[in-house]
């Protein structure tokens, strides 16, 4: 569904796996090492890398949370978290947030332009105007920017406002660090995991871990992968640019990292451009009641549709 291929046989798990009483831990076969550590550790890696932390799923993020975030007063978000505040407030706190605030009326309240820019926010999410993603770049192992993030105004400080012909502020700059490991952070977590053997008649019943090398030499021995991403809220396609050279600069700098340059994606058409329009109904097809005006049936817009990409 998400172009995501697991490389997981869940059978052979199941079928060479056994119960170690003494230690109350699952041990497997020693066959079944490739099986669980990229079926299953490397898989879980990939969906976070792939999926989880999308671009555009982050952008989505960003947006509700500063929507929530406008209006975490009329929702009750604020008093909820408070010490000492009623459990029952606390758990109101579900994904309804987001419909209540959709109707939420903003003249009723004292912060209603806040209100407002919150519920722009959510439309514009609807629309997939989303907050640009503009660059990111690889952290290394070694580098002291895996503990630290620069902050917005180190970024932009960057710029340069004679070749691009924009002045970057602040407020419409996100940076955030994406982690993905395979379950352990920086440790492999194949490490924990006990194996048996049988071609051995004495080894049989002795459960015992594996290391890496002993298994293949192909198999990479860093398993935390860092990432800092830079968004601009701002989707005009000059700040976006000019952005775009701030964080390559900053990152030629700080991380000695030479970004590889790709082109910018055509936008996306307006949500308008792409809603279907329904073919005109022949006279046979249309009702008209004593006004003369055309009643469409439900029965007329379902075979109109019948021919439409779902």
């Amino acid at each position: 569904m998400v172009g995501v291929t697991v490389p997981l046989d869940p059978q052979r798990i199941m079928m060479y796996s056994r119960l170690d009483r003494d230690k109350e831990q699952v041990v497997f076969k020693m066959t079944e090492y490739s099986n669980l550590a990229k079926g299953l550790f490397e898989s879980r890696a990939e969906m976070h890398r792939r999926v989880y932390t999308h671009q555009k799923v982050k952008s989505i993020e960003f947006m509700v949370c500063d929507a929530l975030t406008l209006a975490q007063e009329p929702l009750g978000i604020r008093d909820a978290v408070a010490d000492g505040a009623d459990i029952q407030m606390y758990l109101h706190l579900d994904d309804s947030l987001i419909q209540r605030l959709q109707v939420l009326k903003a003249d009723q309240y004292e912060c209603a332009r806040d209100i407002q820019k919150a519920q722009e926010l959510l439309l514009q999410v609807a629309k997939r105007k989303l907050y640009k993603y503009v660059q990111e770049v690889t952290v290394s192992a070694g580098s002291p920017w895996q503990d630290k993030l620069p902050a917005a105004e180190e970024i932009i400080g960057y710029q340069s406002t004679s070749a691009t012909g924009v002045r970057l502020r602040a407020e419409d700059v996100i940076v955030c660090e994406t982690r993905i490991d395979q379950g352990m952070k920086s440790q492999n977590p194949m490490d924990r995991v006990n194996f048996y053997q049988t071609r051995d008649a004495e080894a049989r019943d002795r459960h015992f871990p594996i290391t890496v090398q002993e298994v293949t030499n192909m198999f990479g021995t860093v398993f935390q992968d860092k990432k800092i991403r830079v968004y601009s809220k701002d989707r005009t396609p000059a700040v976006c640019s000019a952005l775009k050279y701030a964080f390559e600069e900053w990152a030629k700098n700080k991380l000695q990292a030479q970004i590889p340059g790709t082109p910018w994606r055509k936008p996306r058409p307006d949500a308008v451009s792409q809603v279907p329009s329904f073919p005109k109904l022949s006279s046979a097809a249309a009702a008209t009641d004593g006004s003369n005006r055309n009643v469409l049936r439900f029965s007329d817009v379902a075979a109109a549709g019948d021919g439409l990409d779902a």
